[in-house]
């Protein structure tokens, strides 16, 4: 079975940049700066938060989100197989 949507836990992700950088003087260089988000540059964090959803593995990996592969246009959230 093949759900095309945003993984719930992105939604969760944006929240939390957003209220960060509500915060006086949390600039998007601020939060790149913090232990949770090393690793992300500012611009993409600020992309995040703005409700794109990364596609870097990485910076997956560093958010919490699961891996996604795209064949044939269409994206697929990678589970582990026993």
């Amino acid at each position: 079975m093949t759900i095309d949507i945003a993984c719930p836990a992105l939604d969760i992700v944006q929240d939390e940049l957003k209220r960060l950088h509500a915060i006086p003087g949390h600039t998007w260089r601020v939060i790149a700066a913090l232990d949770a988000y090393r690793g992300i540059p500012a611009g993409s964090l600020c992309s995040i938060a703005k409700g794109r959803d990364p596609k870097n593995p990485e910076y997956r990996r560093i958010l919490g989100l699961p891996l996604m592969i795209e064949i044939g246009g269409r994206r697929y959230e990678l589970t582990e197989v026993e």
